[in-house]
Parts: C-alpha cells; structure tokens; sequence
C-alpha cells in the first residue's frame, strides 16, 4: 500500500519540479517575513561541510541504504531527525588511529551545532556520534613529500 501512494505521488507530480519537497522531510524557519524551508539533503550537506576538515575524522562510514539517499541529495553516514525541540543530527563515523576518540567526536559535536546554527538559524538539539571502526593514521604530507621515490 505505501508503495502504491509513493508511485501515485510520483506520478501526480512528475515534471513539475515538486516530487522532491513533498518525498523529502524538511524543517521550516518562520517569521514574519515569511517561511524558509530546509531540505534533509541541503541539512546533511552543512553537516558534511561543517565537518570536513575536523583532524582525526576518518570515513564518514554508510549503510548499503544510504547508496538510495545519496541519489536524494543526502549525504552517507549523515542522518537528520527533524523533531520539536530542533533538528538531532546522527552521524556513523570512523576515527585514525593516534586521536583520542572523545576529543575528535567533541569537535565534531561542536562544530556541527555551531555552523549549522549558523548557516540557518534552526536549532540543533543533539549530534549522536557512532564510532564504528578505527583507520590507520594518515601519512603527513611532509613525509611523502621528503621519502625519495624509487625512479630516483
């Protein structure tokens, strides 16, 4: 049945641009000069931008599902729940080896809550971290730089 009512959904609103905001959750910030509206895809991809450069990320890491979101404009590994009290972010991470954990996961937290604040003056209830694997820590780029190459 919820298969059929998505196929009729597809179907009512196809060409017209508007498949994607009435498939997709989204969160509102309503004043009185109107109402701004906020795509999943366009939340998940701050969330990616706000954490990009965090030391001692690894992989943000996916399930086979988010393949499907990832053609939506979602981002994998990045999940947001849109409730009353704000938007809770999940995230499934992996961490390089030398990191302490909780510091890198902290960073992560703050920097979440405080650019996508920010950037759309939603309110950010929560950020749910899941560490799921460690990597091996990064080569430093002077090392690969210094290290003689073989056809020398």
């Amino acid at each position: 049945m919820a298969r059929e009512s998505e196929e009729q959904l597809k179907d009512a609103h196809e060409g017209t641009g508007e498949e994607m905001r009435t498939s997709e959750r989204v969160n509102e910030l309503v004043d009185e000069l109107g109402k701004i509206t906020f795509t999943e895809g366009v939340l998940s991809a701050l969330v990616h931008q706000a954490v990009s450069g965090i030391e001692g990320l690894g992989e943000v890491k996916g399930k086979l599902t988010d393949i499907v979101s990832v053609f939506g404009g979602r981002q994998k590994g990045i999940h947001i729940d849109l409730g009353e009290d704000g938007i809770r972010v999940t995230m499934n991470i992996a961490v390089r080896y030398g990191r302490p954990i909780h510091e890198v996961t902290r960073e992560i937290q703050r920097q979440i809550k405080e650019e996508v604040e920010q950037m759309t003056g939603l309110r950010v209830a929560g950020v749910d971290i899941y560490v799921q694997d460690i990597q091996p820590p990064e080569e430093p780029e002077q090392q690969r730089e210094a290290e003689p190459s073989a056809e020398e």
